[in-house]
């Protein structure tokens, strides 16, 4: 996977973490079909994304492994892009993050990005996820393709990724036909309601 002067960023995060994150994503009774949109402007459309997910508030306890490990690659991410904190406002985690899971054959096939302008975006400066689990399926299915970059990324169990929210980083899923996909995702964005990491 060929990086450079792509702004994505990558890290690894322990397989027991991502194992635990999965048993949290299952123990929810609840879970919320995917949507597409922000804000008032959300709706569920199968056919633009196909999934389950459940936002869980960065304050949960089950989630301090994770955020402690999200923070070492977010460090790493700082040191090579030294402008995504020089001369910026302040920035940190969003409240909430979500745990989405795929069956085979869904995925998220809408090209797009993580601020579009809407109210509830507006402040988003990163994204983030998460493989939380391997894929067997071939290439890089299951994985993330970015469409500016001409980037596929493989799915690896643990595969933590970085990158701006900007419409520079328009992206989709890419199906897998035979796997389950598990993907925690979310953002650091400027002011609003955060927690610092």
């Amino acid at each position: 996977m060929k990086l450079i002067n792509s702004f994505i960023g990558k890290g690894f995060i322990e397989p027991k973490i991502c194992d635990s994150l999965i048993q949290l994503y299952e123990s929810f009774s609840v879970k919320s079909p995917g949507a597409v949109g922000e804000g008032n402007d959300s709706i569920v459309n199968r056919s633009l994304k196909d999934n389950t997910e459940v936002f869980i508030p960065i304050t949960e306890s089950s989630l301090f492994q994770y955020i402690t490990a999200l923070t070492t690659v977010l460090d790493t991410y700082k040191q090579k892009y030294v402008y995504a904190t020089k001369q910026q406002a302040s920035w940190l985690i969003e409240k909430n993050i979500k745990i989405q899971k795929y069956l085979p054959g869904q995925g998220y096939h809408l090209w797009h990005f993580e601020k579009t302008g809407d109210q509830s975006c507006v402040n988003r400066h990163l994204a983030f996820a998460t493989f939380l689990n391997n894929i067997k399926d071939s290439g890089a299915r299951g994985g993330t393709e970015f469409y500016y970059q001409k980037l596929k990324i493989k799915p690896q169990k643990g595969l933590t990724i970085i990158f701006p929210a900007e419409w520079t980083h328009t992206h989709r899923g890419i199906v897998t036909n035979k796997d389950i996909k598990y993907l925690i995702t979310g953002w650091f964005s400027y002011n609003m309601e955060k927690l610092d990491v």
